[in-house]
């Protein structure tokens, strides 16, 4: 599987891992298997070639799939999205899906502290 760095947000390249969806229901656009790494997000010439870049594996199953969630978002964007061209300029990219990263993590940051409350109301009940 394909390898990388993501950074606090993921969103710096990682191989895939577990699934959790998470593009809105579309199919996912990450290899299966690899591997996924927690470093820098500052993936620069400078940092690589200076200083030492320390990087860490995530190995926990839920938290992969957590990273996956949140690639799968960012690499589906295409209502923010921008790309480099060998020439060095940016196009933005045509808008098909709809797909707003941004949107989506706080919809899906949303439901899962609905989920955490209704566990935790629930549990103090019983």
């Amino acid at each position: 599987g394909a390898e990388g760095a993501g950074g606090a947000g993921g969103a710096g390249g990682a191989g895939g891992a577990g699934g959790a969806g998470g593009a809105g229901g579309a199919g996912g656009v990450l290899p299966a298997g690899g591997k996924y790494y927690l470093g820098s997000a500052d993936m620069m010439e400078r940092n690589l070639d200076r200083r030492v870049e320390a990087v860490v594996p995530v190995t926990e199953p839920d938290l992969q799939a957590r990273l996956r969630e949140i690639l799968e978002v960012e690499l589906a964007d295409d209502a923010r999205a921008w790309e480099l061209a060998a020439d060095g300029t940016w196009h933005k990219i045509p808008v098909t899906a709809g797909v707003d990263a941004q949107h989506r993590l706080q919809e899906l940051a949303a439901a899962r502290s609905k989920r955490w409350r209704d566990e935790v109301l629930h549990g103090a009940s019983s």
